[in-house]
């Protein structure tokens, strides 16, 4: 009997024992899966900010090259005069009649150009302000005419009234940008 009770005893201690390997297996085997599953959740975020990052290259990428393609179609004095003049010649071809023209310049960039830890972006924008008085349809093939024929002009502000003179026509105040490299 004493064989049957030591047999009985180790039988159950090695019962319990594989008990206790299987449930702690169990538990190594959830904490392997919720970590798997963190990884996979890391990594995802991770090529989601490789993603961003890509992002931000491409608009700094962007931003370079239009600084740089409008520092190089920057203009000078007499190409701005130029400008002016090729508005006014196209408004004549088309009808329009040119009121006021106004020609001034903005520091384009005040704020960041007082602010000591940004360099200073040598950029000057010249203001073209033209008050023209027509038919619609005569203004729009002049604002397409200028759109498509100036590469320095781009329009900034276009709006319409109705001429008070002439119930068919409109008054069409315009301003367009163009940009100059600021030597200061």
């Amino acid at each position: 009997m004493k064989n049957k009770t030591k047999f009985q005893i180790l039988f159950s201690i090695m019962v319990i024992i594989v008990l206790v390997y299987s449930w702690d297996i169990n538990g190594i085997i959830r904490d392997i899966n919720y970590n798997n599953k963190q990884i996979k959740m890391q990594n995802y975020k991770l090529s989601q900010g490789n993603l961003i990052r890509g992002e931000i290259e491409n608009f700094q990428h962007l931003f370079m090259k239009k600084k740089k393609k409008i520092v190089s179609h920057g203009i000078t004095g007499s190409e701005l005069a130029d400008e002016v003049k090729f508005l006014k010649n196209q408004a004549n071809l088309s009808g329009v009649i040119i009121n006021n023209i106004d020609v001034h310049s903005l520091d384009t960039f005040p704020f960041y150009n007082d602010s000591a830890t940004i360099s200073i972006i040598p950029l000057e924008r010249h203001i073209i302000s033209v008050e023209a008085k027509g038919d619609f349809l005569k203004i729009g093939a002049l604002l397409e005419e200028i759109h498509k024929n100036s590469e320095n002009l781009e329009i900034g502000e276009c709006l319409f009234s109705l001429d008070d003179d002439d119930p068919k026509g409109i008054i069409a105040s315009l301003k367009y940008y163009t940009y100059s490299e600021n030597h200061q």
